[in-house]
């Protein structure tokens, strides 16, 4: 949710990718926002253990003018796969969304989107 509105994304799952699934879910409701240009570069998961539950990494490049930028982001899940990977897309993007908001001052207030 930005703003009050609620944007929705879909993708079709495959299952030998679900972190690419839902990365390309998370990207197709990004793009309805009309933030600028994001592209995955790559998602990773790593297993849990002893110290960690599940983590997924994922690398963006997020365009909006001339110059790309690539970002970082992580998350950490005990049980959801799906929405561990888009907290992890969320983490890459948020900070720079809001950088984007307040030098182009675009229609969105710089919030923090969310997942609920």
């Amino acid at each position: 949710a930005l703003n009050e509105s609620t944007y929705t994304g879909q993708a079709r799952y495959d299952a030998s990718d679900p972190t690419g699934s839902a990365t390309a879910a998370f990207l197709n409701a990004f793009h309805q926002m009309g933030l600028g240009e994001v592209t995955p570069i790559f998602t990773h998961e790593i297993p849990g253990y002893l110290a960690h539950g599940n983590l997924v990494i994922t690398k963006l490049r997020y365009k909006c003018g001339e110059h790309p930028t690539d970002l970082l982001g992580i998350a950490e899940s005990h049980h959801d796969l799906i929405l561990c990977t888009v907290r992890a897309c969320l983490d890459a993007l948020n900070r720079r969304v809001a950088l984007y908001c307040l030098d182009n001052s675009c229609p969105a207030e710089p919030n923090r989107i969310s997942t609920e």
